[in-house]
């Protein structure tokens, strides 16, 4: 069952402090270290997305004791330790969740077995090639089917390991072409069976979630610059059991920050978000623009940052969003391209994907927002001024486009709606409650 969302105008400036839901990334990699550390480890405010719950039932296939505790999103994690992974009866389904099956291959390859990972047939595969290669340049096992769309991609399921009892796997230096934080990781955590160190060099630092999670767990991975090494010289391979709650969504952050930036009046502060600085890039966008943001670290829970982020109207100018700034906003192009409809001038957004661009044009001019598209990127020519149009669009069960649609549906003349919105409230849990705190007039209608 689908459902739309009805959103009316905003006659009124936005104003509250809310909680951000807990970022589904950070859970979904706390799951699989905790799997992996020698004892309990307890996870407090888990998320419940497609992600966590694929991690979860695939762990429990290898043996890990999950258990559920006494409030919201507690669990707990029986770990095994790193070579620990119990040989599962038979494949283990990663679902819908291809950074399951990414994650979780790059620890298998360091067992002494055979897995076999299986996945929707619908899952979008996108970068797991080059994944497999990676591994495949430490003399890891890891084998797909040729999935026939590309010449040379595979698709699941995948034969993954097994390593023997008296091998490891082989040091490696790699030098990502693009920053990609899929191969980074997947060098770093079959990095924790390598004899010999890890280097991995990228082109622009991307998110780096996992390094700062193993540093604070005394693994001795250390970071300069692009660089990032895993050296196990003088270390016993070994992860001790943690307590972590896991940070909010940065995504939120700044989904709330923008529209209280483009609604007149308006002040709005975000608890709880995750500020690891590899992720904050839209909120530097922001200030370029002109906006009125402020970021207040207030924890830092197994090394990344978590603390408050105030947002409050300002006009906005136009800007060039590219590179490293975008690399580190790259979940919140929505949130960006929603900035550049209502800032003074023509914002260019250089470097996004062709579908990216595609969708986001249909969108933007659906609300009377002119765009020109090219193959280097999007232009859009701010409307800073008077209302939207209203609009009657299908967000197609994509979250990125839902969110665009829903902080540009504030400014319209009418009422908006967007059809089969469900992926916006899961990629953004108790998103309609959140709204309403703030003042937003916004109805749930169910489609049959």
């Amino acid at each position: 069952m689908q459902h739309d969302l009805v959103i009316m105008p905003q006659e009124r400036p936005l104003s509250g402090s809310v909680p951000a839901p807990p970022d589904e990334d950070l859970g979904h990699l706390a799951l699989l270290v905790a799997a992996l550390a020698d004892g309990a480890s307890e996870l407090r405010r888990l998320p419940q997305g497609v992600h966590v719950t694929a991690m979860i039932d695939a762990l429990r296939r290898l043996e890990v004791g999950i258990e559920a505790g006494s409030g919201e999103g507690v669990v707990t994690v029986h770990g095994r330790g790193l070579r620990g992974l119990a040989e599962p009866p038979q494949s283990v389904s990663c679902d819908g969740s291809s950074l399951t099956l990414r994650r979780l291959a790059s620890v298998l390859v360091g067992h002494p077995f055979r897995t076999v990972l299986t996945a929707d047939s619908a899952l979008p595969l996108s970068g797991i090639t080059d994944v497999a290669a990676a591994l495949r340049r430490r003399a890891a096992q890891i084998e797909g089917i040729f999935s026939g769309a590309r010449a040379g991609e595979v698709a699941a399921p995948f034969t993954v390991g097994p390593l023997p009892f008296d091998r490891a796997l082989s040091g490696v230096e790699y030098e990502v072409a693009a920053s990609r934080t899929d191969i980074k990781e997947a060098l770093l955590l079959s990095g924790l069976y390598a004899d010999e160190a890890t280097y991995v060099r990228e082109p622009i630092v991307s998110r780096d979630h996992l390094e700062r999670m193993l540093q604070a767990l005394a693994v001795p991975v250390r970071a300069a610059g692009p660089v990032v090494a895993l050296d196990p010289t003088g270390w016993t391979p070994k992860i001790e059991p943690f307590s972590f709650d896991v940070p909010g969504d940065v995504a939120a952050g700044s989904l709330f920050s923008a529209a209280a930036t483009l609604v007149p009046g308006s002040r709005v502060c975000v608890r709880g978000v995750g500020l690891n600085p590899t992720r904050t890039g839209a909120f530097d966008v922001l200030r370029q623009m002109g906006g009125d943001v402020e970021l207040a670290a207030q924890a830092t829970p197994l090394g990344e940052i978590e603390g408050t982020v105030c947002a409050a109207y300002a006009p906005l100018r136009a800007v060039t969003m590219a590179g490293e700034l975008l690399l580190r906003a790259s979940d919140d192009v929505p949130v960006l391209m929603a900035l550049a409809a209502r800032a003074r001038g023509s914002t260019s957004i250089v470097g996004i994907g062709e579908a990216a661009r595609d969708d986001a044009v249909t969108v933007l001019r659906a609300f009377g927002v002119h765009t020109e598209s090219s193959d280097e990127g999007l232009v859009v020519m701010g409307q800073p001024e008077g209302a939207l149009d209203a609009v009657d669009i299908d967000a197609h069960g994509d979250a990125a486009r839902g969110a665009l649609l829903a902080i540009l549906s504030l400014l319209a003349r009418g009422p908006s709606r967007i059809r089969r919105a469900d992926a916006l409230a899961e990629r953004f849990p108790r998103l309609v409650g959140t709204l309403r705190a703030l003042s937003v007039d916004v109805r749930v209608e169910r489609r049959d």
